[in-house]
Parts: structure tokens; sequence; C-alpha cells
């Protein structure tokens, strides 16, 4: 399923999801996928019947440890994943962290030395909320 990585190219207009998927794989069960809006990426987690937070209806439910923690919550997304997924995702397009609007408006709110994260850094941070799914999913783990 791995595509090939593009790396994130921060630009000063907005890019619909389909435009920017970086990078989209599976890693130990679990299908993730890697988007840039143009402005800054976010970082997104489908989720099966019989995997934590399936059932969750809201993105302050989802205890995980991400860049910012947990700012969505859909079933499905955008002709990616279908109705029968529910997906989990966070942003990089906070206080501390690179703004593509920075480029044309120099907005205050957009820091101009920021954080320019790149998709390999994303990748690893979805790997890690995965275990984090994964022993929520694997609860004997917790005991070895």
């Amino acid at each position: 399923m791995t595509l090939a990585i593009k790396e994130m190219v921060y630009m000063n207009k907005w890019l619909s999801a389909g435009e920017g998927v970086l990078a989209k794989d599976s890693y130990k069960g679990y299908e993730y996928m890697v988007v840039s809006y143009g402005m800054h990426p976010c970082a997104y987690i489908a989720l099966t019947k019989d995997q934590p937070y399936y059932k969750v209806a809201d993105y302050d439910d989802v205890r995980i440890s991400c860049h910012g923690g947990c700012t969505f919550v859909e079933w499905g997304y955008e002709g990616v994943y279908d109705q029968t997924y529910k997906v989990i995702g966070w942003d990089y397009g906070h206080y501390t962290d690179f703004s593509g609007s920075y480029l044309s408006t120099g907005h205050p709110l957009s820091v101009p030395k920021g954080k320019k994260w790149t998709t390999k850094e994303i990748i690893d941070e979805c790997e890690n909320v995965i275990d984090q799914l994964y022993v929520l999913e694997h609860s004997e783990l917790y005991y070895k």
C-alpha cells in the first residue's frame, strides 16, 4: 500500500486533502496518512471496528499522545477512507509550528521561525500513536 513519500512543502495557499497526500501506509494493522493542506500538514489514522476509539464521538475523548493532541474524529475521510472507518487525526498548525500563511501575510499568529515538520517526522509520530493504540488493543502487553 505504500505510496512514494512526498516531502512537505509549505505554501501560502490551501490545498484540498486529495491534492496533498504526502504518505499513506499501514503499520501494525492500522492505516495512516500524512496530508499537506499547503499551509500546514496533518496526520490521520483510520480505525476499524475492533480497534480502540472506533466508537468515540468527540476528539476530546481520544487519549493519545501526539503533537497538539487529537483534533479530528470523523466517519470516513474525503474519499480516502469510506464511512466504515473512524478516522482520528491531529495537525501541525499550532503556535510553535511554521504556517504557510506567514509566507504571504506575515500574520502575527504565524511563527516565522516555527518548526517546519518533515513528512518522515510525521510518519514517525503516526507510528508512535499506532504503538499506543496497539497496546490499548492488546491489554496483555501491559503485563509483560
